[in-house]
């Protein structure tokens, strides 16, 4: 995502700019005042990774509130050791993301149709894992990145493949819920749709939202799909999409938009909060970002989005 990022700090300075220029203009609509400044939160969109100290990350934590954080390991999934070490209560280690996707990478179809012996083995070692308490999910997955790759190699298969399959299944056996990054594509979505129904207790995360897909739409699937839930990285003001696409749930001086605004109080247990920081500063720019957004919520609706969601899905205490 890093280079999504960089162009999207290039508009928000832009938009800086502009905002100073109207500052002294009517604004029409007061803000909500912030409510959200004491609610703890979990962020599901931290990467463990190499040269990330666990003491550092845990003083970003402190300081911007966020309790507990998790997702996948850029790299080995053994990289989450020395941070669930630090802080076992605090760290949400998932498993797959570097393993699965490095297998998806060199052996192709034969490892999403788990035709395999190198996936096949990975994923008994993984249900261990679920097994034993080591991992509390599965993923990052990339099922389809071929617009928001970032850094990261394109990656395409099916949503709904034999291997998808499995891992859902997994995720409801160990109650251990399933992130998936996918582009918001017609077939990806008929995929998805596919693939949801197969276990309604297998609760799969979708990264992003989605990135660009619009507040209706996601409504639609959320009425449809009671497993599925959205994590809002990479829907901030400085995030961009494709040829400079604005993703953000916001609009001018980070007002929710109306539609992004009902769907959040409506479906409010279906949302959580993720950052994919690049780097411990722009974390703590993420999180005051989703602060406001959930300031102008319904106190309930923005208690469940912050941390109750999590708490709920990971069996966390409080």
């Amino acid at each position: 995502m890093k280079h999504l990022r960089c162009l999207g700090r290039l508009f928000f300075v832009s938009g800086v700019v502009l905002g100073i220029a109207l500052h002294s203009l009517p604004r029409g609509i007061a803000y909500a005042q912030p409510r959200s400044e004491a609610l703890p939160l979990a962020d599901l969109h931290f990467h463990a990774e190499r040269g990330l100290a666990p003491d550092a990350v845990l003083g970003a934590m402190d300081r911007a509130g966020v309790t507990w954080a998790g997702n996948g390991a850029k790299g080995p999934d053994g990289l989450w050791r020395p941070f669930v070490e630090a802080a076992p209560d605090r760290f949400l280690p998932f498993a797959g993301q570097g393993a699965i996707g490095a297998r998806i990478q060199a052996q192709g179809e034969a490892a999403w149709t788990l035709e395999s012996p190198e996936i096949i083995r990975y994923l008994e070692s993984l249900e261990q894992g679920l097994r034993d308490g080591r991992f509390r999910g599965i993923g990052e997955l990339f099922v389809n990145n071929q617009n928001s790759h970032g850094v990261f190699q394109s990656t395409r298969y099916p949503a709904d493949s034999p291997l998808m399959r499995r891992l859902l299944t997994l995720a409801a056996t160990y109650h251990a819920p399933l992130s998936v990054h996918m582009d918001s594509d017609p077939q990806s979505i008929e995929e998805l749709e596919r693939l949801l129904p197969i276990d309604r207790n297998g609760p799969v995360i979708w990264a992003h939202c989605g990135f660009w897909i619009e507040a209706d739409q996601v409504r639609r699937l959320m009425n449809r799909h009671s497993n599925l839930f959205c994590e809002l990285s990479h829907r901030d003001d400085r995030a961009y999409g494709p040829r400079f696409q604005p993703v953000a749930i916001t609009g001018f001086w980070r007002r929710l938009k109306p539609d992004w605004k009902a769907l959040l109080e409506h479906h409010s247990d279906r949302f959580l909060i993720g950052t994919d920081a690049d780097d411990l500063g722009q974390f703590r720019a993420i999180i005051g970002f989703y602060r406001k957004v959930l300031s102008q919520l319904a106190p309930d609706a923005a208690k469940r989005i912050a941390h109750g969601n999590a708490v709920r899905l990971f069996r966390l205490s409080q």
